[in-house]
């Protein structure tokens, strides 16, 4: 039987006494215990409140302040691997655990991508992906939202660069109400395209590249809320499409 150095071989059962540690214990962290313990895999959580949802689900934990790093680089080293429920974590804290030699999943460089969505779309142009027409903006630069406009028509779609929210909008005068000032760094402006279906693509790969691929979910979106579809309601071709992309990803 071969493993990986999570403790883990090819069909994702247990092969040694390994600990799967993630900082935060929202729902992520809730769904994961639920199939960890499916799997037999021990999942440890580091919560920073009590009441959170994978306490209340029965996940084992750590109790205590997620934002200090000497409590995490406890946690991380008592466990096999280590993985995160949200973004709150700083990414400089996960870097030293990996310099370290703590084993991250995803690792640092990955994670560094989800919060940073103009890098990632550079990532993945550089990589030979095609991407949506975009511009990185810096908050409050109008005139920079208005010429990109002017580009590719109203309306646009402008993202907080670590992604934490978007809105479509509409005109010049919705551009001028967009925050001046906040968190990130600016906004990534995208072309609007109006979206009847989003797929969404699942796989899990170990660090050896061995890969499993679920089924393309389809999201609708309807005038009072979204619907999830599991198969996606799509032909083969378009299936085989969006499933290669995202092992090529």
């Amino acid at each position: 039987m071969t493993t990986d150095e999570t403790g883990f071989d090819r069909n994702g059962q247990e092969a040694t006494a390994a600990v799967v540690g993630m900082v935060g214990g929202g729902p992520l962290a809730h769904l994961t215990h639920r199939a960890a313990v499916d799997l037999g895999v021990r999942l440890e959580v580091m919560a920073s409140a009590s009441g959170e949802p994978a306490q209340l689900a029965g996940a084992p934990h750590q109790a205590g302040p997620t934002d200090r790093p000497e409590l995490l680089g406890a946690f991380a080293r008592r466990c096999s691997v280590i993985t995160v429920d949200n973004d709150d974590t700083p990414l400089a804290w996960l870097e030293a655990l990996e310099a370290e030699g703590c084993t991250l999943r995803p690792r640092v460089e990955a994670i560094g991508l989800t919060r940073d969505k103009a890098e990632l779309r550079r990532t993945l142009e550089e990589a030979g992906f095609a991407v949506a027409p975009h511009a990185c903006v810096d908050l409050g630069d109008v005139g920079a939202v208005a010429a990109f406009a002017e580009q590719w028509g109203w309306p646009i779609v402008a993202t907080r660069r670590d992604g934490s929210g978007s809105q479509i909008v509409e005109d010049l005068a919705a551009a001028r109400a967009l925050p001046g000032s906040g968190p990130t760094e600016g906004w990534i402006l995208d072309s609007y395209l109006p979206e009847a279906t989003r797929l969404i693509v699942l796989l899990a790969r170990n660090p050896s590249g061995f890969t499993v691929t679920y089924p393309v979910v389809e999201r609708q979106h309807g005038s009072a809320r979204s619907e999830w579809l599991m198969p996606a309601r799509i032909s083969d071709e378009v299936e085989a499409a969006a499933t290669g992309i995202a092992k090529a990803i």
